[in-house]
C-alpha cells in the first residue's frame, strides 16, 4: 500500500513573516518506505587451497614446494523502489557491482640441517613468487516505473557502467644460513632480493642483507658452574628490509594508479565539442619511473640473562632503525592537474632503549610472578 509522507517541515514560516521555507533534513520521505523498499544484498564466496610435495633429497638435504592460494567473488545488488522516496520513479535506481580476487603464491625451499661434532649447521634457500589478479564491474540503472523487474534491462537510462582489471606481481629469492659450536657462538647471515611489479624498471628489485651474532657465555667453564648466573647472553644483529606498501588515497582509479604508479595512464572520458558529447582520454597520473623500494636498517644490540636459578629474567636492548626513500604521497602543484604523486622521499630515525625484568617471587603451591618492562 501507500505510505504516509511527512510533510510537518515544508513550507514552514521560519521567520514569522509569512513566508515559507523548506528546513526538512529528511527528504519528508517515511521512514518505513526508506527501509522496506530498499532491499540489499551482498553474495560472498570464498575458495582456499593449498598442496605440498617434500622430498628428501640426501642426508639432511630436503626440497619442499607448496602451491596455495585463494579466490573469491562478492556479488552486490542495491536497489531502490518507486516508493523509496517522495521523488518516486525519478529517485528509483539499481547498483550492480561484481568483485573478483584471484591470489596464488608459490613457495620452493631447500633446507639443510647438520650436526658434525660440535657444529650446528642449518641452511635455506629458494624462491617465492606471488601474484594477485582483481576484476571489478559495476552498473546502475535509474528511472524504473515497477519494482517487479530488477535488472538492468528494466532501466530507463544506465546512469553508469564501469569495468576494471589489474595484477601485481612479487617474485623473491633468498637465504639463510645459521651456524652454532658447541652452544656458545653463534652466527646468521641471510640475504633476500625481491622484485615488485609496481616499481619502475630501474628499481623494481632490491637487496636486503641481514646478519646476526650471539655469545653465551653462560655455557663457558668459566660461568658454567655459577649459581647466581643461570643465563647470560650478548648478542647483536644488523639487518636491511623493504617496504613496498603505499596507497595514493581515493579516487576512481585508485586501483589502476596504485598498481601502475610507473606508467602514465590515460582513462576514458567526455567532453562538449561543437555542441555534442565527444568521448576521448585524459590522463590519470604523474608516473614516477624511479620509484622503488622504502628501506630501513637496523642495529640491535642487547643481553639476555638469568639469575637465581633463573628466578629473575630479562633483556637490555638498544635499537636504532634509519628508514630512507620513504614511500609518501607528495602534494603537486594543482597546475600540473593532478593533487598529488607517489615517491621516495624523506627519511626517519627510531632509536632507544628497551628494559625487560621478569620475577618469581614464590614458587610452590602459591605462584606470584611480576613483569616490568620499559622503553
Amino acid at each position: 500500500g501507500d505510505y504516509a509522507v511527512q510533510r510537518h517541515f515544508d513550507n514552514f514560516d521560519l521567520y514569522g513573516d509569512g513566508g515559507e521555507t523548506d528546513i526538512s533534513t529528511t527528504s519528508n520521505t517515511n521512514p518505513a518506505a526508506k527501509i522496506l523498499e530498499r532491499d540489499r544484498n551482498d553474495y560472498k564466496f570464498k575458495l582456499y587451497g593449498n598442496i605440498y610435495a617434500q622430498y628428501e633429497i640426501a642426508d639432511g638435504l630436503k626440497f619442499k614446494t607448496t602451491l596455495g592460494g585463494d579466490y573469491s567473488h562478492t556479488k552486490r545488488d542495491r536497489w531502490q523502489g518507486v516508493k523509496a522516496s517522495r521523488n518516486g520513479v525519478a529517485a528509483t535506481r539499481l547498483d550492480l557491482s561484481n568483485d573478483k580476487r584471484l591470489h596464488i603464491v608459490s613457495d620452493n625451499v631447500f633446507t639443510y640441517d647438520k650436526t658434525i661434532g660440535k657444529h650446528d649447521i642449518n641452511a635455506v634457500a629458494g624462491f617465492s613468487a606471488e601474484q594477485w589478479d582483481y576484476e571489478i564491474e559495476a552498473a546502475t540503472g535509474i528511472g524504473y516505473t515497477s519494482d517487479l523487474v530488477r535488472t538492468l534491462s528494466g532501466a530507463t537510462t544506465i546512469a553508469e557502467a564501469t569495468s576494471e582489471e589489474y595484477q601485481q606481481r612479487l617474485l623473491s629469492y633468498f637465504g639463510r644460513i645459521n651456524y652454532a659450536y658447541d652452544g656458545k657462538y653463534l652466527v646468521s647471515l641471510s640475504a633476500r632480493r625481491d622484485g615488485y611489479s609496481a616499481f619502475g624498471p630501474d628499481s623494481k628489485y632490491g637487496f636486503f642483507p641481514a646478519a646476526s651474532a650471539g655469545w653465551t657465555l653462560s655455557n663457558e667453564d668459566f660461568l658454567r658452574e655459577s649459581k647466581t648466573i643461570n643465563f647470560l647472553k650478548l648478542r647483536v644483529s644488523y639487518g636491511l628490509t623493504g617496504n613496498n606498501a603505499f596507497d595514493i588515497g581515493n579516487g576512481d582509479f585508485r586501483n589502476q594508479i596504485n598498481s601502475y604508479p610507473y606508467l602514465s595512464l590515460i582513462g576514458a572520458s567526455s567532453a562538449s565539442f561543437n555542441n555534442s558529447i565527444v568521448n576521448g582520454f585524459n590522463p590519470l597520473n604523474i608516473s614516477n619511473t624511479g620509484l622503488g623500494w622504502e628501506k630501513s636498517v637496523e642495529v640491535n644490540p642487547g643481553i639476555d640473562f638469568g639469575f637465581f636459578n633463573n628466578r629473575i629474567t630479562g633483556e637490555i636492548d638498544y635499537y636504532v632503525k634509519n628508514t630512507t626513500d620513504l614511500l609518501l604521497n607528495v602534494n603537486v602543484p594543482a597546475t600540473t592537474g593532478f593533487g598529488s604523486v607517489v615517491k621516495n622521499l624523506g627519511a626517519l630515525e627510531n632509536k632507544g632503549y628497551e628494559f625487560v625484568l621478569n620475577t618469581q617471587n614464590t614458587v610452590g603451591a602459591f605462584k606470584w610472578s611480576t613483569s616490568f618492562n620499559i622503553a
